[in-house]
């Protein structure tokens, strides 16, 4: 009886589903730390997560479609074409921010516009800019190896990672 003592107790009929909580992050994960790569074990672990309940999605989807009644297929369709397929794609904005901040581009632009590029012969030695790219690239390297240590770093994530810092760095020596 919803007018009844009980009412106050278990409220409306729609009130008393279950709902799925608002995310919230932990305060013990930290991304704006340089020396945790800002965060990516934690970054690595959901991401590869939502990427592999995509995939297991993926595996399901014809035993799902067969025992779905005709009139909710569409949901399921726009579920697997809006939501499952983009799970991968999730791992460029995610990780991009890592590449972006665990390499010091804007020192190497302003060593760039340092140089004295009205030079009458081309020199033998490369400028000091690409020593200081390629020393932020080996430090990269080893913090990721690091990194890996705790969590595997999969090779898709690796190559974004590293796609995200070449782009970074040709964006750079362009600008």
């Amino acid at each position: 009886d919803p007018v009844g003592e009980n009412a106050g107790v278990h409220g409306p009929p729609e009130d008393r589903k279950e709902k799925v909580p608002s995310p919230h992050l932990s305060q013990m994960v930290i991304l704006t730390d340089s020396g945790t790569l800002y965060g990516l074990a934690q970054r690595v672990v959901a991401t590869e997560s939502l990427v592999f309940l995509a995939e297991q999605f993926e595996s399901l989807q014809s035993h799902l479609d067969t025992t779905m009644p005709a009139a909710k297929k569409p949901f399921l369709q726009q579920f697997y074409s809006q939501t499952v397929s983009t799970a991968s794609e999730l791992r460029k904005p995610i990780y991009w921010i890592v590449a972006a901040k665990a390499i010091d581009y804007e020192q190497m632009l302003l060593m760039m516009a340092g140089v004295k590029w009205d030079i009458k012969e081309i020199m033998s030695q490369h400028n000091v800019y690409v020593d200081v790219l390629l020393k932020e690239f080996e430090q990269f390297n080893k913090r990721l190896g690091d990194v890996s240590r705790h969590v595997r770093i999969p090779l898709p994530v690796s190559n974004v990672l590293w796609e995200h810092c070449i782009r970074l760095a040709n964006r750079t020596l362009v600008e």
